[in-house]
């Protein structure tokens, strides 16, 4: 929540969901992730938050501002977001 910039929240508790994807770490190896990054917007499909691939908010996230700033040129510097 720091790199975000996110202040005055309070954690009431964190949980294990195990129904979200998992890559193996043969899928790593071979970079799927990543493939699956270069595939957004084909056949007019979009992976993202959680069912791109990430296990933690945090990356989820992170991977939602890396799809604005590559995808739609966003700014997503200090925790905002803005277009030009």
């Amino acid at each position: 929540m720091k790199k975000q910039n996110v202040t005055n929240v309070k954690v009431l508790g964190q949980y294990l969901w195990p129904y979200f994807h998992h890559f193996p770490q043969t899928a790593i190896n071979e970079k799927i992730p990543w493939k699956l990054f270069e595939m957004q917007g084909e056949r007019k499909t979009w992976w993202i938050g959680a069912s791109a691939c990430f296990e933690s908010v945090h990356d989820v996230t992170n991977y939602n501002l890396m799809l604005l700033k590559h995808y739609l040129r966003a700014d997503v510097e200090k925790g905002k977001v803005s277009f030009a």
